[in-house]
């Protein structure tokens, strides 16, 4: 009995940090707060989110965003947390979450990938790539999720 209820709380666990990983990001309360744990309005997010996209992006390749959390996580964040990037890199894979929300794998030199997701909208964009392309993404960097992807929202395929 007690390895049943260690299963299903495992099983339950799972789904808890499945489900931390997608979703549309998108503030459902008056108030968000953010990863530097600052609160913002929603007028102060589509205002944030207005500058980030007329901002120029950083350029950087996914073996080396990757390696800059694999190196130290916390430094990495307050380098890259929430900036728009100009990313480049080899497709691994194309697919969507269990969420149905449409992503792009990049290859890196460690265990796990940089992951970067797009909107619905866009998964169109997506049936031109193929696995081992390069190419250019642009989108914002998130961070690490507990044992995964290095995370990237909101993204582009850049022209």
């Amino acid at each position: 009995m007690k390895k049943v209820l260690l299963i299903i709380l495992g099983v339950i666990v799972l789904l808890a940090v499945i489900s931390s990983l997608g979703g549309d990001n998108q503030p459902n309360t008056a108030t968000e707060t953010t990863r530097a744990g600052t609160t913002t309005t929603p007028a102060a997010v589509t205002t944030s989110i207005a500058q980030t996209t007329t901002a120029p992006a950083q350029t950087v390749t996914a073996i080396d965003l990757f390696a800059a959390y694999e190196t130290n996580e916390v430094a990495a964040d307050q380098t890259w947390g929430g900036q728009t990037v100009e990313l480049s890199g080899t497709v691994e894979d194309i697919g969507f979450d269990v969420f149905d929300t449409p992503y792009v794998t990049l290859a890196t030199d460690g265990l796990w990938s940089v992951q970067c997701f797009f909107s619905k909208d866009d998964a169109g964009t997506l049936t031109e790539l193929t696995a081992g392309q390069e190419v250019t993404l642009t989108g914002t960097v998130d961070g690490l999720a507990i044992g995964t992807n290095l995370t990237v929202n909101d993204c582009q395929v850049a022209g």
